[in-house]
């Protein structure tokens, strides 16, 4: 749904209604409920779901981008999957700097609640 170049193809618009797009919010919510152990794995999971939040009120780009760059490394790490690029966005993988770059773009534009 997000690789290879598929984020500039997404139709962001109702987002939240498709399959695939519901199916990997359930699957973020199992990894943080009952998946993982304590660890810097959840605090990816949870960037993740902030992300998936952010591109559902925002229909922002960017932050499907993020999102896919998260599970991009994680799988590069685990898997040893073969690719031309590790974006290091993880904190069980990745480097402080990048890292605070994804903090810091879904604090500005956080999900805003309804008055």
């Amino acid at each position: 749904m997000l690789g290879w170049g598929a984020v500039e193809r997404l139709d962001h618009s109702g987002l939240a209604e498709k399959v695939e797009w519901r199916q990997l919010k359930n699957d973020i919510e199992w990894l943080l409920n009952n998946g993982l152990a304590p660890s810097e794995a959840v605090n990816d999971m949870k960037n993740a779901q902030a992300l998936m939040d952010v591109a559902e009120e925002h229909e922002d780009e960017m932050s499907v981008r993020y999102l896919h760059r998260i599970f991009h490394d994680i799988d590069t790490e685990l898997n040893g999957t073969n690719v031309d690029k590790i974006w290091n966005v993880t904190y069980a993988f990745g480097t402080e700097e990048e890292i605070d770059k994804v903090y810091k773009y879904i604090g500005s534009l956080s999900v805003t609640s309804e008055d």
